[in-house]
């Protein structure tokens, strides 16, 4: 059996978990404000899933593969609470979750750690709350 890579896969899985959660779609306001890709006009505040960086982690003839996942909340309100919830949205829909995905099997999803930076635009302050996921995956038979 070839190795696939289970980025595309994890991916998918971590943006459809998202907006299978009604805290976060709620926080966000639609299941369009859930991106890999932003729009150029998205609406904030939005959650952004960056594609995930893989390292190996092949056991007793087996590939496997930890991942791990950049999860952003950005907003532009005033101060960071409605970055930091959104971000605790986040969290709680993923953290101990085992999403399926196609081609792999998640052994486990855990949060890493979290980030906060804000960045100012012609006066304008973006603020991007940050949570790191490791995801482990095992690539399945088909």
């Amino acid at each position: 059996m070839a190795r696939r890579s289970p980025s595309t896969a994890v991916l998918t899985g971590v943006v459809t978990t998202l907006r299978a959660s009604a805290g976060v779609v709620a926080a966000v306001g639609s299941t369009t404000s859930i991106y890999n890709n932003v729009d150029q006009d998205a609406r904030y505040p939005y959650v952004v899933v960056m594609s995930p960086t893989d390292r190996p982690v092949d056991t007793m003839g087996r590939f496997g593969v930890e991942s791990l996942v950049d999860v952003k909340a950005v907003s532009q309100a005033r101060g960071d609470k409605e970055a930091a919830d959104l971000v605790n949205e986040c969290l709680q829909a993923l953290h101990f979750q085992r999403p399926t995905i196609a081609g792999h099997t998640v052994l486990g999803m855990a949060f890493e750690n979290g980030e906060r930076f804000q960045e100012v635009v012609n006066g304008i302050v973006t603020r991007h709350h940050v949570a790191t996921m490791r995801i482990w995956t095992e690539q399945s038979s088909s």
